[in-house]
């Protein structure tokens, strides 16, 4: 406080006592002090312009000030004393300019503390502020009264001028401090101001509201009114009401509202208005809705008009109450065994009374409506229709005819309907239903109605009034056609309608069949004849009615019948005259068929039918046949006998049976059907007569239900060989040929209680058979056998599964075109073996149905080549002898065109021991300790087939064709324990392992009896495909090896003078750097944003150069090279030891792309294609060369050795073969079945090693040099190389397959919100290139390249390494590329240039379907030569998952989960069921003309227009009739 006032100081006037007070004693006699202490108040702006002032006098200014600055500056280099003076002047400009700063900063601060000053914070932080402001002051008042030699002494040192930065910083440090504080400051007032401005303008508002709550209200109707005329005004809302009304309708609409216009058509006016005279019905018609006055339950004996009381309720309820009503009609005719189809009723038919009645429809509600998939969607959808429908009126639901709801599970739907209703819709509708009082409970009312409040009806006399005008009506009429009467006659009338009148007692049914039994008769004697012993029973009517029907047409009658009565639905008439006469005639030409052909509908109903009636009004039909009540079929079931004891004349199930059997019988349909394309790419069926299928009425009911029919009677012996028969014979192929076209969802897969079924194509009685001991029921051969089928060839059945959902589905075009299937693939033993197909197929086993065709024991090897096809089988594995059992088999053509039969058999016996078969096979889980398949299959043969390998343990093939074992004890110390790839030629034989250390590892490891299984595992995932693996410092660790052993690619071990060594041949040269980076090839190969389908490179000569040298010996090599050799162009390989790739180098492609984020850029490789190859192997799960992924390589001990591969050449020329040439290499990469080649002429050895090397050995001479190839596009890594030398021997074809993670270009930082994410997949490429070989210096001189063509083989989800979806077929001239998919996707290479480079890339015009098992097997194609068809050979169906492709084009998150589901449903452990290996003959034109890739044809009759063909639709509830499907047990 200032003692001479009671005001507080102020952040100034403390900041200055308080450092005034805080000088030392000796200080505070300066005259600085004594200018502050000057009387009065003082002002900081006073103080500092008497400093500023100072500071003036003191500054040198004008040319003095130029002077002195030019001195200074000459002299400022020196050093020692000239130095200080720039000092001196440094101190003083830095004490001017921080004057002038302050000059403003207090003027800021006395503004900050006017508007602030209330703030504590800011007034701490002006006292700090105006204290480092006094103590700067005093700093330079001392500066400027110092002595010129003073000043300049002291400047002698920094001192001074940092303390006077350091106050001038501290100074800095305060604005920035008090700037923020009092933007803060500012904005606490600014929301105080705001939120007292908010709660003013919030009390204006509300006083605003209050006063214009009208005209509010009034604009809302305006606006509503203007939405709604808007709305209706709108093009689309009669196509919006249209879309709704397609998705609501459901397949019962027709028959239901049918129904409903046939009851208002027999109601007779005045009729039924005592129901509006109950007080319980109008106390129910009349209440508001609630749940304790809801329902109306009527019931009443059967035929007392209880329909056409529901109808009429129906009409009385919307004429009278306005109410919107949903109504459903059980018919016993009409199964209604599908809740979906019943609630989607209600909500179509309450939609129409919201669109009569003109409410909104816009395109959200079609858009909710669309939506609607599930039946809660559906019941949430009729809520809220009666939600707005309701304030206009109530909204009812009617069903009728509870007790008629009896085949299969109807009863359980109409109850699941009416436990909706009851429980959620009662608040604001009402319920009306109907059923028969019978002994019989109801089951539907029983569950359901029964346990809620309700008004229970009874019909007893009620109806006998409207009965009575019923008679009076027709006796009218009657009366009417006989004329005048005379007086006895007018008697008998009077007397004859009122006995029917007493007989009737309100029975509308007995009175209208009464009535309708008198149309026929001429006069009143004829009316009292027939009244004569009329019965009063109904059951006695109707036998009566049906003994009526003439003697000689019960027979056919009794047929007809039974065809109306026992149907699975309402038949036409025009299938019913079809199947009638095939039962009379027994579909013999020329016999009597009773007229039926040419006899009109109503003729056929009077001559041989009673109690059948016609619905009219189904498109291009005469009508549908059904039985005027469901009574009458009660009697049928409960008196088969009435028209005659004689089985003819039985009217039972067993007549549609027989028509349907007999139908699909007949000998038009022991031909498949042809397709003939009209107009419009509209196409046309016909049978093997040439006629229209249109002209087959009942065909396609018969296909669909004949199975259905014949579980409905006594399978006697007769029925089930006629049935036999019929399935064994190539109508059953028609059949199913049918069931394609016509039938919906007949072959497809569904989920019943969830496991997985197929609906049952055969009766359930030949399914199964009953055990003999009295077990579980057997499976017949029949059902096994097209579960064979269905497994291989369900696709093409099923139209590709799609349930007509898809458009553009591929496989649509080739609906109908059974005869693809390769039925004498199935087997020789399989019953559907010998069906006609367009193809020769076979089988490789000779005996299909004893062959392995489970998970287990599935050791198999084929050998597919130009001239070979051999197939190894597994047959014993006898774990206690510990020997093994084999069987070889050589398959051959007798004649071109003919399938290939076995010409020889060998037995091949060996032993576990021998073999190393335990560290390939993955038998016994107890011993693997898992189940992850090996790197190196059990068994194998060479790529010619002259080798086979059995685990460890080669066999070679001799003169006679068997396959002789190559063992002796000398070898047995060279080979290794554990290899993959066995090649040979003529007596030299080359063995490469990759992974035979690690192997060894675990055969030596002193805990390898007792641990095998923990050891073994982690072999796979070290060498294989394993999961993450965590390694310990302690296991597998080997002092003696450290990252220093790890050699370079140059490096070899081994000893012995069989050892190879490194060394450079004479051929061998230094090359140039431009020679090895082809810029422009690299160039192209590597644009991944830009490569198409398929690219090819083919560089032309000028360019070219070989590897070469000054001597004469590289001078040879060019000139043996003819004139029809191919140009020579660059070389692709690039020299391992002299080239190296750093940060540095010049490669373009390097920097077209930045590499993923997740990539340890600091990796310690000093390859990049290795480092990509680690960064793919990440991505596949892969622990390539021991080692972990590149983000998890700082954890992993170095004590750990990387693998090590090996090749080794032996020479079985002697009586003991003998080791020529061995070479160890580093694993750096994992290749997959990419064995060596020998040259056919040299002792040349070319073997892949990985990252792009590969070694190129003289076996011979034991010399050797590597070559690398470069990838050919970034973030790639090559899987498999494939090498193959031309017969001539000239030239060396490279086939590398590339997998190349999916990112394209640089990766973006940019994260758009729309931005679709990309499908996580990997792009597999092939790449081609065709080297020639030195013709003088075959083994030393590398070799140069002269063409390279690269094919985009797609993407892939996923991919497992051991199993590349794709095979290599060599010929002469082309390289055939073969994948794995259902359809034969081949690409046809050329291995030379061609004149136009566009043709370097072929493939097939035409589509062939390979069975749906494809993708699990290997795919070799064999081209046509020499006058033989070209083959395909599938070979067995592999136990793990299929993983498909996937489509690029397609939404990807849908795809990832379609595809994430398909791979669940069809994992290793859900698949019981192998498909053994099959081979096809192709004929020219079945695959058609090569063309290049873009030019192939889209298949036509696909669209649209093609969904429409099913004539048959899929009911899920009455059409699922499924059996087990076992592959997925």
């Amino acid at each position: 406080m200032d003692p001479n006032t009671t005001c507080p100081l102020k952040p100034f006037d403390r900041a200055l006592k308080a450092y005034l007070a805080g000088l030392p004693q000796d200080k505070k006699k300066f005259k600085f002090v004594d200018l502050c202490r000057g009387s009065g108040v003082v002002a900081p702006q006073e103080i500092h312009d008497l400093i500023d002032s100072e500071v003036s006098n003191r500054t040198l200014s004008g040319p003095a000030k130029r002077l002195f600055n030019r001195i200074v500056t000459a002299v400022k280099d020196l050093s020692g004393v000239i130095d200080q003076i720039a000092r001196c002047k440094d101190m003083f400009d830095l004490m001017k300019d921080e004057l002038r700063s302050l000059a403003d900063l207090i003027e800021n601060m006395t503004d900050y503390e006017d508007l602030y000053g209330n703030s504590e914070t800011m007034q701490n932080l002006f006292f700090r502020s105006y204290t480092n402001i006094i103590s700067f002051w005093h700093r330079v008042h001392k500066e400027c009264k110092r002595t010129e030699f003073g000043s300049f002494r002291r400047s002698l040192t920094s001192a001074r001028l940092n303390k006077l930065k350091s106050i001038v910083g501290n100074l800095k440090v305060d604005v920035n401090s008090i700037s923020q504080k009092a933007f803060i400051e500012q904005a606490k007032l600014d929301a105080k101001e705001h939120s007292s401005a908010e709660k003013e303008r919030t009390m204006a508002g509300e006083e605003r509201a209050m006063a214009g709550e009208e005209r509010t209200k009034a604009g809302e109707e305006r606006s509503k009114q203007s939405d709604w005329r808007q709305k209706q005004s709108d093009v689309n809302y009669i196509e919006l009401s249209t879309q709704i009304r397609k998705f609501l309708t459901p397949r019962a609409d027709f028959a239901n509202s049918n129904y409903h216009e046939k009851n208002l058509q027999h109601y007779k006016t005045d009729t039924c208005q005592w129901l509006t005279e109950d007080p319980n019905f109008i106390d129910w018609s009349n209440s508001t809705p609630s749940p304790e006055n809801a329902i109306f339950c009527v019931s009443g004996p059967a035929g007392f008009g209880k329909s056409i009381l529901s109808s009429y309720t129906i009409q009385h309820l919307q004429e009278k109450r306005n109410a919107a009503v949903a109504f459903f009609f059980c018919q016993f005719s009409e199964p209604c065994e599908n809740a979906r189809d019943i609630l989607l009723l209600f909500a179509l038919q309450l939609f129409n009374i919201y669109f009569a009645r003109k409410l909104p429809v816009d395109e959200a509600l079609c858009h909710r409506v669309l939506c609607c998939t599930s039946m809660p969607q559906i019941q949430d959808l009729i809520k809220e229709l009666s939600d707005n429908l309701c304030s206009d009126g109530p909204v009812c639901f009617v069903v009728d005819g509870l007790d008629e709801a009896q085949k299969g599970s109807s009863q359980q739907t109409i109850s699941s309907v009416l436990k909706f209703v009851c429980e959620k819709m009662l608040e604001s509708s009402k319920l009306w239903i109907t059923m028969r009082k019978q002994a019989r409970p109801v089951d539907c009312y029983e569950m359901v109605v029964k346990h809620f409040p309700h008004f229970a009806f009874e019909m007893t006399n009620q109806t006998e009034a409207d009965v009575v005008r019923y008679l009076e009506a027709k006796f009218a009429i009657l009366e009417q056609r006989f004329g005048e009467l005379s007086d006895d006659d007018r008697i008998i009338f009077h007397f004859s309608k009122n006995y029917l009148k007493a007989r009737a007692k309100g029975h509308f049914l007995w009175a209208r069949l009464m009535t309708e039994d008198l149309e026929g008769i001429e006069d009143a004697q004829d009316l009292l004849k027939r009244l004569h012993g009329f019965p009063e029973r109904l059951d006695d009517l109707y036998r009566d009615i049906f003994c009526r029907i003439r003697s000689d047409n019960r027979k056919i009658a009794s047929k007809i019948i039974g065809l109306v009565a026992f149907s699975r639905r309402q038949l036409r008439v025009e299938e019913v005259r079809e199947a009638a006469i095939l039962l009379v005639t027994r579909g013999k030409k020329g016999a009597d068929d009773g007229g039926l052909v040419k006899m009109p509908a109503n003729t056929i109903l009077s001559k041989f039918t009673a109690l059948v009636e016609i619905d009219k009004g189904l498109p291009d039909s005469e009508g549908s046949c059904r039985l005027v009540h469901s009574s009458v079929l009660e009697f049928l079931i409960n008196h088969p006998k009435v028209l005659g004891d004689e089985p003819a004349l039985q009217i039972t199930p067993r007549a549609i049976a027989d028509a349907c059997l007999n139908y699909l019988a007949r000998p038009v349909y022991g031909n498949l059907l042809k397709m003939r394309s009209l107009e419009s790419e509209v196409i046309e069926w016909l049978d093997s007569s040439g006629n229209s299928m249109d002209g087959h009425h009942f065909v396609q009911y018969a296909a669909k239900y004949w199975p259905r029919h014949l579980e409905d009677i006594d399978p006697d012996k007769a029925i089930r060989g006629r049935v036999t028969r019929f399935v064994e014979s190539k109508n059953f192929q028609t059949c199913m040929q049918i069931q394609t076209i016509w039938i919906q969802g007949k072959f497809d897969v569904y989920s019943v209680g969830g496991r997985k079924s197929i609906l049952r194509n055969l009766p359930e009685w030949l399914i199964s058979s009953p055990s003999v001991n009295g077990g579980r029921p057997e499976v017949s051969k029949h059902w096994s056998d097209y579960r064979v089928l269905l497994h291989d060839w369900r696709r093409l059945l099923s139209c590709g599964g799609c349930h007509d959902s898809e458009p553009e589905c591929p496989v649509l075009a080739f609906r109908g075109d059974i005869d693809r299937i390769w039925w004498p693939s199935l087997g020789s033993n399989n019953i559907f073996s010998g069906f006609t197909g367009r193809y020769v197929s076979f089988s490789l086993v000779e005996n299909a149905d004893n062959a392995p065709s489970k998970r287990e024991n599935r050791f198999e090897a084929l050998c597919v080549t130009l001239d070979r096809l051999i197939a190894l089988r597994f047959i014993a594995w006898n774990h206690q002898a510990g020997t093994l059992e084999f069987i070889c088999e050589h398959w051959a053509s007798t004649s071109p065109g003919c399938a290939p039969t076995v010409q020889r058999k060998q037995t091949i016996r060996t032993d576990d021991v021998a073999s190393n078969w335990r560290l390939y096979s993955k038998h016994d889980s107890a011993v693997t300790g898992g189940s992850r398949e090996l790197l190196g299959k059990p068994v194998m043969f060479s790529a010619t087939g002259e080798c086979l390998r059995i685990g460890a343990q080669v066999f070679i093939l001799n003169s006679e064709n068997d396959y002789d074992p190559l063992t002796s004890n000398e070898v047995d110390k060279d080979v290794p324990e554990y290899f993959e790839e066995v090649v040979n030629r003529g007596a030299y034989v080359a063995i490469g392992s990759r992974a035979y250390s690690t192997a060894k590892e675990i055969r030596d490891h002193p805990r390898f009896e007792n641990r095998f299984g923990k050891d073994f595992q982690n072999f796979e995932q070290a060498s294989t495909h394993g999961k993450r693996t965590e390694y310990s410092d302690d296991e597998y660790s080997d002092d003696d090896d450290d990252d220093d052993d790890r050699t370079s690619s140059d490096e070899s071990s081994g000893a012995g003078e069989a050892e190879g060594y490194e060394t450079w041949s004479e051929g061998s040269t230094e090359v140039d750097d431009e020679i090895l980076l082809d810029s422009d090839t690299e160039e192209s190969l590597s644009g991944s944003d830009t490569e198409s389908s398929a690219e090819n490179d083919t560089d032309s000569s000028a360019n070219s150069q070989d590897f070469q040298d000054d001597s004469d010996d590289s001078d040879d090599s060019d000139s043996d090279s003819d004139e029809n050799e191919p140009p020579n162009v660059d070389v692709g390989f690039e020299d391992r030891p002299n080239v190296t790739h750093d940060d540095e180098s010049d490669d373009e492609s390097a920097s077209d792309s930045a590499p993923p984020d997740f990539v340890n850029r600091d990796l310690d490789s000093d390859d990049e294609d290795e480092l990509w190859g680690h960064v793919v192997d990440s991505h596949l799960g892969i622990f390539s060369s021991r080692r972990p992924p590149l983000r998890h390589r700082s954890g992993w001990p170095k004590a750990r050795a990387r693998s090590k591969m090996l090749l080794v050449v032996l020479d079985n020329s002697g009586n003991h073969p003998k080791k020529l040439f061995q070479f160890e290499h580093p694993l750096s990469l994992m290749l997959y079945e990419s064995p060596p080649a020998i040259h056919p002429h040299e002792p040349l050895v070319v073997w892949p090693l990985g990252a792009g090397d590969i070694v190129f050995a003289d076996f011979e001479l034991k010399t050797y040099f590597t070559r690398k190839v470069k990838a050919s596009a970034p973030y790639s890594r090559n899987i498999s190389t494939k090498l193959h030398f031309h017969p001539s021997g000239r030239f060396l074809h490279v086939a590398f397959v590339e997998a190349q993670l999916g990112y394209q270009g640089r990766p973006s930082t940019h994260k758009h919100k729309n931005q679709t994410p990309r499908l996580p997949a990997l792009k597999l490429s092939a790449l081609l290139s065709t080297y020639r070989l030195s013709s003088t210096k075959t083994t030393r001189s590398p070799p140069s390249l002269i063409h390279r063509v690269k094919v985009d083989l797609g993407e892939h989800l996923t991919l497992t390494p051991t199993r590349i979806p794709f095979t290599f077929t060599w010929a002469n001239d082309d390289l055939f590329i073969s994948r794995h998919t259902e359809d034969l996707i081949l690409f046809r290479i050329s291995l030379f240039a061609r004149q136009t480079r566009e043709q370097n890339i072929l493939t097939p015009r035409n589509r062939v379907i390979l069975p749906d098992t494809t993708p699990s097997r290997d795919v070799h194609f064999i081209p046509s030569f020499n006058g033989t068809p070209a083959r395909i050979i599938l070979s067995s169906e592999l136990s793990g998952p299929r993983i498909p492709s996937i489509d690029v084009n397609a939404d990807p998150l849908a795809q990832l989960f379609r595809l994430a589901l398909a791979m669940e449903n069809d994992g290793p452990l859900s698949r019981e069921m192998l498909s053994p290996p099959v081979g096809c003959l192709l004929q020219e034109e079945d695959i058609g003309e090569w063309v290049k890739m873009d030019e192939v044809p889209v298949p036509k009759r696909q669209g649209a227009g093609k969904l429409d063909q099913r004539k048959e639709r899929f009911d899920p509830v009455d059409d699922c009739d499924v059996a087990p499907y076992l592959r997925f047990v």
